[in-house]
């Protein structure tokens, strides 16, 4: 009798099928960090876009560097007083500057009148007997600051 060398063959075990869960849980980990990744991204763009576009922001940043150029004596009091009311008009979203307080500064309203009258008198006196002072700064940069945290419209100036 001739031993078959086939019969002494074990049968073929196939192995386990692989588990799925660990690759659904890699996978879904990385969808869910893909996501809040884009939505971050997309958070901070929208926030940058609406910083960029306030005017408020803008020129509270401008006022600061405004100061800080004043103080330096690169800039007259004059030249600051002109850009300082540029400045004001702009973050307050005002179409002119003038004596007449917005209503959203009603609470300053003695504070406003003199503060526009003494960026009057600097722009437009031959030779002003006041000097621009650090207040006036620390005033419109406070009234700008106010405007920035509230959403921006055009203030409308009472009569």
């Amino acid at each position: 009798m001739v031993d078959d060398p086939l019969a002494k063959l074990a049968d073929i075990e196939l192995p386990a099928p692989p588990h799925w869960q660990p690759l659904l849980i890699g996978i879904a980990a990385a969808l869910t960090a893909i996501i809040l990744a884009a939505g971050l991204g997309l958070h901070l763009w929208r926030r940058q876009r609406r910083d960029a576009a306030s005017p408020a922001r803008r020129a509270l940043a401008q006022v600061d560097a405004l100061l800080g150029k004043w103080r330096s004596g690169q800039l007259g009091d004059r030249e600051a007083s002109y850009r300082l009311a540029a400045l004001l008009r702009m973050g307050l979203g005002l179409e002119q500057l003038d004596v007449h307080c917005p209503a959203t500064l009603s609470r300053d309203r003695q504070q406003w009148g003199l503060t526009v009258a003494a960026l009057q008198r600097l722009r437009y006196e031959a030779t002003p007997a006041a000097k621009l002072r650090e207040e006036e700064f620390a005033r419109i940069r406070t009234w700008i600051a106010a405007a920035a945290a509230q959403p921006i419209s055009v203030a409308t100036q009472q009569p």
